[in-house]
């Protein structure tokens, strides 16, 4: 498991590292305010640009894990690499909010 924490008003968690990106994941929401969860990755360990993970279907749209107030899991797409970090669309109120990204046994 690893948990990743958005801190007080920001939009973005600090970056994580997936062990194992060619297993799927799971994405455990807690209780919050953001009306949605987002993943964003880079093509480097941990450092910038991050960039937003976009739908498979060729609409070039935002592809969103998760909407609405939670709790709740969502199973991840494939992910492009191990370096990523969460972004929500709005504030997650004045409390440090923490998602747990779950391995799940199935690989890709």
């Amino acid at each position: 498991m690893i948990y990743v924490t958005i801190n007080s008003d920001a939009l973005t968690s600090g970056a994580f590292t997936l062990p194992d990106p060619s297993r799927r994941h799971a994405l455990a929401v807690p209780s919050m305010t953001a009306a949605l969860v987002a993943l964003q990755f880079t093509t480097t360990s941990g450092t910038a640009p991050f960039l937003p993970l976009h739908r498979e279907d060729g609409s070039g749209q935002i592809h969103t894990v998760y909407s609405g107030t939670g709790p709740g899991i969502a199973v991840l797409p494939p992910l492009p690499t191990p370096w990523g970090r969460l972004a929500v669309s709005s504030g997650t109120a004045s409390q440090v909010t923490t998602f747990t990204l779950l391995p799940l046994s199935i690989r890709w």
